[in-house]
């Protein structure tokens, strides 16, 4: 470990042990009762966006969910599918090459 290396982690060590101590007086004025479970708060409500789901001409289903109020666009794909339903047993690993294949490119096109 270089001089400079351990000036500065005894440093930060320092540093720690400054900013503990300001902040215990504060912790030591309160009274920690743990013989009781703490006081529940109010459950917050749960807003879940309304859908649209269409299923394409291509037998797609397209789920739309609409939130105006955040300026986002976001897209997910999902694949149906996986090992279990899909790959041979005598041919494992060729759903996870064709998986990771998904985001390579190629010469002329990128992923």
């Amino acid at each position: 470990m270089s001089a400079n290396t351990l000036h500065s982690t005894v440093r930060a060590i320092a540093m720690v042990g400054v900013i503990a101590m300001a902040v215990a007086p504060s912790v030591r004025g309160q009274e920690l009762d743990r013989s009781k479970a703490p006081v529940v708060g109010k459950a917050p409500a749960l807003k879940i966006p309304t859908w649209t789901k269409t299923t394409l001409a291509n037998g797609a289903e397209l789920i739309v969910v609409q939130k105006h109020d955040l300026p986002l666009v976001a897209l997910n794909i999902d694949f149906v599918g996986g090992a279990a339903n899909y790959e041979p047993a005598d041919k494992v690993g060729v759903a996870a090459f064709a998986a990771q294949l998904l985001s390579e490119g190629t010469r002329t096109k990128t992923a």
